[in-house]
């Protein structure tokens, strides 16, 4: 299998021209964007994995970082990475007060890292020079839904790692 991809996040805005600062213009751009070659080295990756999930109210979906399912891609076997270079999670809610909270977690950290993305929104974290190593004690990634209706949720991983097809 020969990966292909890329890691990006933006923002860019401007302001003009309110009577409170008067004519001045500013505008502001922020941009990191990675392209990933095939590979384990710094800027690359071998594996990615992605689906779109319906997280049913008050419960949490979780990949297992190191045996992820494969029939998102049509095979019956599992995605293991040994780490990652990139997240994306998209919160397909059209209602703002329905979040989700987006973590990693393992045997040992119960807890993991927890971010609130509302609905409509999305969350991108990339390492793609080193990546995040993925062991026992942080090999799943949470997706909980604290709300009371359920929650159709996009989450994408790439990184280092390997296919098995069963």
């Amino acid at each position: 299998m020969k990966f292909s991809g890329s890691v990006s996040a933006a923002m860019s805005f401007s302001l003009a021209g309110d009577p409170a600062v008067g004519t001045e213009t500013k505008a502001v751009a922020f941009s990191n964007a990675t392209a990933l070659g095939n590979g384990t080295a710094a800027n690359q990756a071998q594996v990615g994995w992605g689906t779109i999930v319906v997280v049913p109210a008050g419960q949490t979906y979780l990949v297992d970082l190191q045996a992820a399912d494969g029939t998102a891609f049509g095979f019956a076997g599992v995605v293991a990475f040994s780490s990652v270079r990139g997240v994306y999670i998209e919160n397909q809610s059209t209602v703002a007060a329905q979040h989700v909270l987006v973590g990693i977690a393992g045997g040992t950290d119960a807890t993991g890292y927890a971010v609130h993305v509302e609905g409509g929104g999305s969350f991108v974290w990339s390492a793609p020079t080193a990546g995040r190593a993925i062991t026992n004690a942080n090999r799943y990634l949470t997706v909980t839904n604290p709300g009371a209706v359920s929650v159709a949720v996009a989450i994408g991983v790439v990184g280092t790692g390997t296919t098995q097809d069963n």
